[in-house]
């Protein structure tokens, strides 16, 4: 029901963003999907597929407990794509959080703004 809400992605380029790197939901096939702002091209570059609503997202990561678990899909070296979880508590500062899961998982540190920016939109924040 969420996902029927969610612009178009057929009509992304109606919708322009407003700043390099903004993440905005899209609906593709009934499906909710990511995608980047790039303000170089001035389009919409698609990320990939949202998985799961914040609403039902409480839980454990590492047996740290949070308000919010987020699935993210990260490319990995061997052209493969790495399934993990952002752990986000309600209140807490979007960086900081970007920033755990960046250590965390030693990935390159311009993800930053985009991985805040997902959390921001996923939580409502």
């Amino acid at each position: 029901e969420e996902v029927a809400k969610l612009p178009k992605w057929e009509l992304n380029s109606l919708q322009q963003g407003t700043s390099e790197g903004q993440v905005q939901l899209f609906q593709k096939d009934g499906i909710a999907i990511a995608a980047q702002w790039s303000s170089a091209s001035r389009t919409w570059i698609e990320v990939g597929q949202v998985m799961g609503t914040s609403s039902e997202n409480e839980g454990m990561i590492d047996g740290v407990q949070y308000d919010h678990i987020l699935p993210i899909e990260v490319d990995t070296t061997g052209g493969g794509i790495a399934k993990l979880q952002i752990g986000y508590n309600t209140g807490e500062n979007t960086f900081v959080a970007a920033q755990r899961f960046i250590d965390a998982h030693m990935l390159p540190q311009y993800h930053l703004q985009q991985i805040a920016d997902y959390i921001q939109q996923r939580t409502g924040t």
